[in-house]
């Protein structure tokens, strides 16, 4: 069911929510899937992977400890048109010039939040 409707991971079992195959389904349907994944999945860099992908603003449902990840937050920076998502990233990721750079590519609006 999650394969074809991501949103329905909110209302699956504890179990199914850390079962890695059943979220990477969901998160690859629906990004915002992630925000009902276990805590030990929402930290799972792949799956955090496939679900900005998706969803640039699951990136708020990841663990913080892949707020400071390079590789995700430059995926994030990809789609996310608005900037707002990298809010989210460590301190040190968002002083990144590489990264500040993609995101204002994308959108001129994200450079105001670095001001």
């Amino acid at each position: 069911a999650v394969a074809n409707m991501g949103l329905a991971l909110e209302y699956a079992s504890d179990e199914l929510r850390a079962d890695r195959d059943v979220v990477l389904a969901a998160t690859k349907n629906f990004g915002g899937a992630l925000e009902y994944a276990s805590d030990e999945l929402q930290g799972c860099k792949d799956i955090v992977l496939e679900a900005v992908k998706n969803d640039v603003y699951a990136f708020n449902f990841a663990s913080s400890n892949l707020h400071g990840d390079r590789e995700v937050v430059l995926e994030v920076t990809k789609s996310d048109c608005e900037g707002l998502a990298l809010l989210a990233a460590t301190e040190e990721i968002r002083g990144d010039k590489d990264i500040l750079l993609r995101s204002a590519r994308q959108h001129q609006a994200v450079l105001s939040h670095y001001e």
